[in-house]
């Protein structure tokens, strides 16, 4: 991993790097906390009484109650996949490809070299933001596309939910991501640089080593 290896590729540098990320977590969550504004306000009678109600009694509560016990399974596998998403593309990289840096864009610079001469490094890495962005653009504008063909502003003012909101919805959560994965893993299945990789850097060097003025 890239942020982990430039941090020494050891122990200590995951715990930087989960202490960060904790650190960045915290500050979005006090920020959404301080953002947040009650919806249900209950009266103090209400409060009194919830505010006497246990630990434990509080628990039997929610155990007897199937959708609390159906949405908090739900949020337990969702968490589940992304943990999973998020980490198991490193053990990829590491153990079937051999190269913990795989997904990183780095090692297509030395293509850059290999055809035309320079690397242009720090520009190759630039476009993980550039990418990002058209990604995360693209994303954020299909939702609202896919919706407003469904009808969801209709459903917004009335509550009804039709067909053609079911199913937008439905695109959005089931089909699109399944699509995604599938063009995701076409295009891995193209991705042959890792096999190619050894032999271009030995070419990269040969060239600089015969050619140390042009480079």
């Amino acid at each position: 991993m890239p942020i982990t290896g430039a941090l020494g590729d050891d122990q200590r540098a995951w715990v930087i790097l989960a202490c960060c990320m904790s650190v960045i977590s915290a500050l979005g969550l006090f920020t959404a906390y301080r953002g947040t504004r009650e919806i249900y306000h209950d009266d103090e009678e209400m409060s009194a009484k919830e505010a006497s109600i246990s630990i434990v009694r509080g628990i039997g509560i929610l155990i007897h109650n199937k959708y609390w016990i159906i949405i908090t399974i739900f949020g337990v596998l969702m968490n589940i996949v992304y943990a999973v998403v998020m980490a198991a593309p490193i053990y990829y990289a590491q153990v079937i490809v051999g190269n913990q840096n795989f997904y990183s864009t780095v090692n297509t610079a030395e293509v850059n070299m290999q055809k035309y001469g320079v690397r242009i490094t720090g520009m190759t890495n630039a476009s993980n933001s550039f990418v990002g962005k058209i990604g995360s653009g693209l994303g954020g504008s299909a939702i609202g596309w896919i919706l407003a063909a469904g009808g969801y502003d209709a459903y917004a003012a009335t509550g009804e939910a039709t067909g053609k909101v079911i199913g937008a919805v439905n695109v959005l959560n089931v089909y699109i991501p399944i699509a995604i994965f599938v063009v995701m893993a076409l295009i891995l299945f193209r991705y042959d640089l890792e096999e190619k990789l050894p032999e271009i850097r030995r070419e990269n060097d040969r060239r600089m080593a015969d050619h140390p003025a042009e480079n």
